[in-house]
């Protein structure tokens, strides 16, 4: 992974997931340095952008937070293409954004051509995920404790001074390795993109950022603006990598 780099930077695609914004959780000012510093010619919003489908610029949300999509409409007028696909805290709070429909391109999947011709799968991968959609009490009580183990790792990482706060992040990603639950994601992920012999896919829902190649298919997962600070990028020879951004203003 690469961390921050001095001037901006251009990419062919940029693929982010799970900022969650309108949640005290969200990293948004994090994420509005990244905007600044990056050019895209595709800007792919892979789910979960909005928390629990709180309506965009709600008057309790943080001017950060507002100047996020702020950002996005910019880049979508500037000429990248936006492509928005929901995730499952999203709900209806999208259609409220208004923005024009050449300006964004909404669709519960899509379809990806990287510069080197891979087809990519690009969904937010709830889909995938059998507690959210069977066993709905689960999902909220597994995302309930999630969250929890998140505050208390931030508040012992503040206490022992790591400023990043990434000690809940590892917590909550050992939790889910221990429980398989990350694992049984991307077979299942996997699976859905060889069934329509596609060459790979990416997603987001589960936090865990990777970019990597399983059983000849591609697998990919932007992570989170919730704690990770990271993001897919797929440079203009076709060539896909996690990027993790800190901030060189705080």
């Amino acid at each position: 992974m690469r961390s921050s780099f001095p001037g901006g930077v251009r990419f062919r695609s940029v693929f982010l997931s799970d900022v969650h914004l309108g949640s005290p959780r969200s990293q948004a000012e994090l994420l509005l340095d990244f905007l600044a510093h990056v050019q895209a010619e595709y800007l792919y919003l892979v789910g979960d952008i909005v928390d629990d489908g709180r309506a965009p610029g709600h008057e309790r949300w943080p001017p950060a937070h507002r100047a996020v999509l702020d950002a996005v409409v910019r880049k979508a007028r500037e000429g990248t293409r936006v492509h928005y696909v929901p995730g499952n805290h999203d709900g209806g709070a999208v259609r409220a954004w208004g923005w024009r429909e050449e300006e964004l391109v909404i669709s519960s999947e899509m379809e990806h051509r990287t510069a080197d011709g891979r087809r990519i799968l690009v969904v937010h991968g709830d889909g995938f995920d059998e507690v959210v959609h069977r066993r709905r009490w689960l999902g909220r009580v597994g995302d309930a404790l999630a969250r929890a183990i998140e505050a208390v790792g931030a508040r012992l990482g503040a206490l022992a001074g790591r400023r990043d706060a990434r000690l809940g992040v590892t917590l909550k990603e050992r939790c889910k390795r221990w429980l398989g639950y990350t694992a049984r994601f991307e077979r299942l992920a996997l699976d859905a993109a060889r069934g329509r012999r596609l060459d790979g896919i990416i997603c987001g829902h589960v936090h865990t950022a990777a970019s990597r190649t399983i059983g000849g298919l591609y697998y990919g997962n932007g992570g989170d603006w919730v704690g990770s600070g990271t993001a897919l990028v797929e440079h203009d020879d076709g060539r896909l990598e996690l990027l993790t951004w800190r901030s060189r203003v705080a």
